[in-house]
């Protein structure tokens, strides 16, 4: 003969979220806390790689500017064509990826162009001015290509705070698992075991 359980009073209106119960809570708490943790978790990488891959990306730019450019400039440089020197310079700062640039002739005093007022957060490429002559090398001097990486912090932080905005959507899906926590650890069945004492 199968025993029947009497039913069980329906929560009131104030209690539809398990919130009175005390097991109900620490686990709506805990799902909260597991949730805010994994997020941040997530967007630090994300933008700790992206930042990464940026850097990556500006340093092969500069790399590959300074592998074109140095030939020609040496060449001015060695004829002493000062105008022609001051021309591929001011050419250089007009790219994205390049805030000020520097070249220091040996002898001379240094040449700057590009943006004056630079943040300390500065990421520079530095290679030789060489110029070949009849199988001989003359070392002339340094050009170095700099860039300002305070614009580029910034645009992380904006997709940081997007993907934080983002994330917050999921928000209604972990009050609800933990809602359902909660719904399980107040059903019949959970009181009917005997290891599990009722909430």
């Amino acid at each position: 003969m199968t025993q029947r359980h009497p039913a069980l009073p329906e929560a009131p209106a104030h209690d539809r979220l398990g919130l009175t119960s005390r097991v109900a809570r620490r686990l709506m708490l805990w799902a909260l806390l597991v949730g805010c943790i994994g997020m941040l978790a997530v967007s630090i990488g994300e933008s700790f790689y992206a930042y990464r891959q940026r850097i990556d990306h500006i340093e092969v730019q500069l790399e590959s500017l300074g592998e074109f450019i140095t030939p020609s400039l040496a060449k001015s440089a060695w004829a002493f064509d000062r105008e022609q020197i001051e021309l591929q310079m001011a050419g250089i700062t007009e790219l994205a990826d390049v805030s000020a640039v520097r070249l220091d002739l040996k002898g001379q005093p240094p040449m700057r162009f590009g943006a004056t007022a630079l943040s300390n957060d500065l990421h520079e490429h530095t290679r030789p001015v060489i110029y070949f002559e009849d199988g001989r090398t003359h070392n002339l001097g340094t050009l170095t290509l700099i860039k300002d990486l305070s614009d580029d912090r910034a645009a992380m932080a904006r997709i940081w705070a997007m993907g934080w905005g983002n994330r917050f959507r999921l928000w209604p899906m972990v009050i609800s698992l933990g809602r359902s926590a909660s719904a399980c650890a107040r059903s019949p069945r959970c009181c009917r075991r005997p290891s599990t004492r009722c909430c």
